[in-house]
């Protein structure tokens, strides 16, 4: 994770080996069998950390199972030599790359709008140019966004509701798509005070499934400060530590300079 492709997500047989019961667990074996491992299948994973999702039960079922994509490896850039430069350059990148963020929103717009969605060209060109964004700091490569922004320009004008792009014009008439309809449905969740359990309205404007609540207002805006008052607290602390990782690699740069 995360997949951009439907190809990515992939149905395998579940094979039980008790030779490694003992020694194995919350861990996935993949088959060596076959001419493409199960693993590079999904989004061009090489197993150097990826996380997946496993589901095995009856309720979610996979009917057609599409072709995986091809996700060609990127070459990596290699240098005769590891310089504190570069070091401070990688880890600048680091703190500031927003490649894979501006790939992975116009990947969602595309999908929404596009009849055929995420089996469009265009949308497995961005699950393809996002695989290798990912893979960018390690292997070096300078991602071109020139597609990206060609892309951008023809889908990005108006973005749909469930991407909560308040701040850019919205899709009108609105969305369509399965992800709307699950965000208005959130929109109109109630959470009951007392089992906490989800309560959702069938129309905006129809009463409340349950007794109304009284709220006290003072204790509700005292709440409300102590959570904000937290949230500034943890920004700051995060601010810290970035400055200090900052100083550290500036530090180093300039001793070993002398």
């Amino acid at each position: 994770m995360p997949c951009l492709h439907p190809g990515d997500v992939r149905k395998l047989k579940a094979v039980s080996a008790s030779a490694l019961e003992p020694y194995i667990r919350d861990c996935i074996v993949f088959s060596v069998q076959g001419y493409r491992p199960n693993c590079h299948e999904m989004a061009g994973s090489d197993l150097d950390g990826d996380q997946y999702w496993v589901y095995w039960g009856n309720e979610l079922e996979i009917e057609n199972v599409a072709e995986p994509l091809l996700y060609p490896s990127a070459k990596k850039s290699v240098v005769d030599r590891v310089t504190n430069e570069l070091i401070v350059d990688n880890v600048l990148e680091a703190f500031t790359n927003r490649i894979p963020g501006i790939i992975a929103n116009t990947h969602k717009v595309i999908a929404d709008k596009h009849p055929d969605g995420t089996r469009s060209n265009e949308a497995k060109e961005c699950a393809k140019l996002f695989a290798r964004a990912i893979d960018a700091r390690k292997t070096g490569e300078n991602i071109n966004l020139h597609l990206i922004n060609q892309y951008k320009a023809q889908y990005c004008q108006t973005f749909p509701g469930w991407m909560m792009k308040f701040d850019k014009t919205p899709m009108d008439p609105p969305s369509k798509s399965i992800n709307e309809i699950l965000y208005q449905k959130a929109l109109q969740a109630w959470i009951h005070p007392d089992n906490y359990e989800d309560v959702i309205r069938p129309l905006l404007n129809a009463e409340l499934p349950v007794e109304p609540v009284a709220i006290n207002m003072d204790q509700t805006m005292e709440q409300d400060s102590t959570e904000k008052e937290h949230g500034r607290c943890c920004k700051t602390i995060c601010t810290i530590i970035t400055l200090i990782i900052l100083a550290i690699v500036v530090y180093v740069f300039v001793i070993s300079r002398k």
